[in-house]
């Protein structure tokens, strides 16, 4: 039985952030992943995303934590498709300032799954820096076919 498509790696990727929607104190965004390469590859399960300091830069805070909600499917990425997994931001008004200690993001870290290499993304967001519950002000969910989302 031939070997199917490997998993996509983040060089072969195109990683970019839509239009966000608001949901009980929290933002939606549909974070893309486009296939840039020439060859077919795979995607499964969460991407890893983090706030950083800058492109190249060091995280800032927790690592997104993963909404265990939806199933995992295999989504196969053809050269020009696009995939995508919703990231959730809650919005760091919510906790008290003392705690959060509000600071703004520029950047995010993004690791596609089965990936250890981070793509980095401009992103301007109010985010905790001190200690929240849940640990992070980010969310994310399973990678899913198409653009389309949160």
């Amino acid at each position: 039985m031939p070997a199917g498509p490997g998993p996509c790696p983040a060089n072969g990727l195109r990683v970019t952030i839509a239009t966000a929607h608001s949901s009980a104190g929290s933002l939606y965004y549909p974070l893309d992943f486009t296939n840039v390469s020439d060859v077919t590859c795979t995607m499964y399960g969460y991407p890893g995303v983090f706030f950083a300091t800058g492109p190249n830069g060091t995280p800032m805070g927790g690592p997104a934590v993963r909404n265990s909600g939806a199933v995992r499917k295999l989504v196969t990425l053809a050269p020009g498709l696009t995939a995508h997994a919703s990231l959730q931001v809650a919005v760091a008004q919510n906790y008290p300032p003392a705690l959060c200690k509000p600071v703004t993001a520029h950047w995010l870290q993004v690791f596609p799954p089965a990936s250890y290499a981070a793509d980095y993304v401009a992103f301007t967001a109010l985010t905790c820096a001190g200690k929240v519950q849940g640990g992070t002000t980010l969310g994310i969910y399973v990678v899913r076919s198409g653009a389309t989302g949160p």
